[in-house]
């Protein structure tokens, strides 16, 4: 089952470049981490009316954001299937070029079109992200008209978060999803996992403006696009850095963050204005009612009734 995040769990590449390890941890937590450093950065981007209800339990968010990750690494199921698929699309594979204006969005129209056995295999991320936002927007909603509801709406914020950030990986989006098919076989965990480990701290990241989202699915294509079109740059800058440094050593990483340092770190950037931007929309979709702004005792989040 193949198994992507923002930082691939199992660590080969984390083992090869053990020089890069700062702090002991273990090893797949730092894909964790990213996801709640990206969710923490879009709670700082959230407008002056929505944030406070996100700061009052920033913690909370920040923590359950990683959460779709561990639902993939159980191999939890849901009415479509398994997690995995969930959380990415890869949109180079249906044969169909750039911007690929021609695929479906809709999810029934596209499985009419290539059929369930490439439906399957391609992935779900946009679907799902659109069904997350439905129910944040309805447990907005909820909150507004005076439900206790609000564990329910930061659990679903941070979970849309997760799936909103795995769009703006470039590997998220192509069938070459980890240079297996251009022998650069673990190029995803180099990329995601030891890259970011050896050079967070000379990331800073630009606070790209939140941005109106009408709709969620064509948000999230457009997202996926623009990730497929980092792939190769990507691949290139890793050919480059191995062809030169074949033991994925230091002096590899210090190249291939050369390559592809710049676009890592402004997709990270972009990956936490997006999550700003569709929750900010979910409230808004939801009549943007009066949030409070108090922490409340944690429950374990409901279903609406």
């Amino acid at each position: 089952m193949r198994f992507r995040s923002w930082i691939v769990r199992g660590g080969a590449a984390l083992a090869a470049a053990g020089v890069l390890v700062l702090t002991p941890a273990p090893l797949g937590a730092w894909g964790l981490e990213v996801h709640r450093l990206i969710t923490d950065r879009a709670i700082d981007r959230l407008p002056v009316d929505l944030r406070p209800f996100f700061d009052a339990d920033r913690a909370f968010v920040v923590e359950h954001a990683a959460d779709p990750d561990l639902w993939k690494a159980m191999d939890l199921r849901g009415t479509l299937g398994v997690e995995a698929p969930n959380h990415y699309f890869d949109i180079d594979g249906l044969g169909s070029a750039p911007p690929f204006a021609d695929v479906p969005h809709d999810r029934r129209a596209f499985i009419d079109k290539y059929g369930s056995a490439v439906a399957n295999r391609t992935g779900r991320l946009p679907w799902q992200m659109a069904a997350v936002y439905a129910r944040l927007v309805d447990a907005f909603g909820r909150v507004g008209r005076g439900a206790a509801a609000d564990t329910d709406t930061r659990y679903l914020a941070a979970v849309l978060a997760h799936y909103v950030e795995d769009a703006y990986v470039p590997f998220h989006a192509v069938v070459n999803y980890d240079g297996q098919l251009t022998g650069q076989r673990g190029v995803h965990a180099r990329f995601e996992t030891a890259l970011v480990l050896g050079h967070a701290h000379a990331m800073t990241f630009a606070a790209v403006p939140v941005r109106p989202v009408p709709d969620i699915t064509a948000f999230a294509f457009e997202t996926i696009v623009d990730s497929a079109a980092l792939a190769a740059p990507v691949l290139d800058a890793d050919r480059r850095a191995a062809a030169a440094h074949p033991g994925y050593d230091a002096a590899y990483y210090a190249m291939f963050w050369d390559g592809c340092g710049t676009l890592l770190t402004r997709r990270l950037g972009e990956a936490a204005s997006g999550v700003a931007s569709v929750v900010t929309a979910a409230w808004k979709a939801a009549g943007q009612p009066d949030l409070p702004a108090a922490r409340v005792e944690h429950l374990a989040p409901q279903a609406a009734r």
